[in-house]
């Protein structure tokens, strides 16, 4: 049903970002699927608008590749048996319990004659199939956030998909499956019946677990691995606006951010955190050499420090760059990734507004050791620097959009982070 675009010069960022992409479509129960998740410090439109995209986007997608899955599952539906005591009259309906029988045959003198049997009853409500209801109650919340107009062809799958998840819940075997556990928990068991072969139906079950692994539906630590070029390309399959892509090109930057530390010896502490948490917690915290660095993504700078204010209502003009690198709390590197191919030798708009944060923030941005960096994309390994007069730099750096081997922003960050280090400890 989805095949690739090859128009998708940003394909290459999904790919390699999908690392922190996944998750904010990975990992949740059920219990919170319809909590609203917060998408970042003083969340703008555009961002609340990007979680809700990218959720409905994967659903949608994951719907698709689900629903022959389950077909398979449906013609062999893995049970647990069990055995229950019960009584009959006159006729025997089940297996004679022969020592209950035994002890009262003597006793008991009700006609019709009463029979304690024993009698072997089915149910469902397997590991693996109560997964799958909760794989139904997590896609049927996200297919609920869709934003596109109802006549637009992701609103019309999106419905059919909403339609086929209720009538399986309402239809059996899924209506007789019952009770709810996380669903880490319950991957985990179904993965290990299934290596046992105890479902009587592995091949179909087994196909679900390789879907969940594929389409990031859980932790990275607990599903991991590479996902499909299918995953990736069922993505794309329906048009995709600037700001999306935008908002995957700034997640795929803090990555490479965060791998640039990596290389240079940085030891982490704590994350990568899930981008919906990014309100709590820096998405990596590092050390290096006994300095302590985070990375922060949608974080709004202390807007007390601000030098400007509205004269109306004296509210100070709020900030929120797209990554911040705060080393020991008072060292900065502002990055503000623009996700435009850049083709002249000059970006004035985008480095004026950098440097209004500067201007703005001048109280906490003043010192020589608070840098900037803007990220375009370019075709040509376009790089510039701008000095200030107390030695503050801003760096212009470019992305390949397509070739990897053709791009130098790996090594233009290590090197950007490398040097801001040494300004502030020489």
């Amino acid at each position: 049903m989805f095949h690739k675009n090859e128009n998708h010069t940003e394909y290459r960022f999904f790919q390699e970002a999908l690392p922190l992409l996944s998750t904010y479509f990975s990992g949740e129960s059920v219990e919170i699927a319809n909590v609203n998740i917060p998408a970042g410090q003083d969340s703008d439109d555009e961002s609340l608008k990007f979680v809700d995209q990218i959720r409905f986007r994967h659903a949608i997608a994951s719907c698709t590749s689900l629903i022959p899955i389950v077909h398979k599952i449906e013609g062999q539906v893995s049970n647990l048996t069990d055995t229950l005591r019960k009584e009959t009259k006159g006729e025997i309906r089940g297996r004679l319990d022969i020592q209950r029988y035994m002890a009262r045959r003597i006793s008991t003198k009700t006609w019709p004659r009463t029979y304690p049997v024993l009698v072997t009853t089915t149910k469902p409500n397997t590991p693996e199939n109560r997964l799958v209801v909760q794989l139904f109650r997590i896609l049927l919340s996200r297919l609920h956030t869709n934003t596109h107009p109802l006549n637009y062809s992701e609103s019309k799958l999106g419905q059919s998909c909403r339609n086929w998840i209720r009538a399986r819940l309402r239809s059996e075997p899924w209506v007789d499956v019952s009770g709810s556990s996380s669903i880490q928990r319950l991957f985990l068991e179904a993965s290990r019946r299934t290596a046992r072969r105890q479902t009587g139906n592995d091949y179909s079950y087994l196909e679900l677990i390789k879907f969940i692994k594929d389409w990031k539906l859980l932790g990275e630590d607990i599903a991991g691995g590479p996902s499909s070029n299918h995953f990736i390309n069922s993505m794309f399959a329906f048009p995709t606006d600037q700001s999306f892509m935008d908002r995957i090109y700034e997640i795929w930057c803090i990555r490479q951010i965060g791998q640039a530390l990596t290389t240079l010896g940085a030891t982490l502490l704590d994350g990568p955190h899930a981008l919906y948490q990014n309100r709590k917690y820096p998405i990596y915290d590092f050390e290096l050499e006994g300095d302590r660095i985070r990375v922060f993504f949608q974080r709004s700078l202390p807007h007390e420090n601000a030098r400007w204010a509205y004269t109306s209502t004296s509210a100070k003009i709020r900030a929120i760059p797209d990554i911040i690198v705060i080393a020991n709390e008072v060292h900065y590197i502002i990055f503000d990734a623009k996700n435009r191919l850049v083709t002249g030798s000059t970006r004035s708009e985008e480095t004026y507004k950098m440097l209004g944060y500067f201007e703005n923030f001048n109280s906490i941005l003043k010192g020589k050791s608070n840098w900037g960096v803007l990220a375009f994309t370019s075709n040509d390994l376009f790089r510039r620097t701008l000095v200030s007069d107390n030695g503050r730099r801003l760096e212009l750096i470019s992305a390949h959009p397509k070739n990897p081997t053709k791009c130098g922003f790996s090594s233009d960050v290590r090197s950007i982070i490398n040097e801001w280090l040494k300004s502030w400890k020489s």
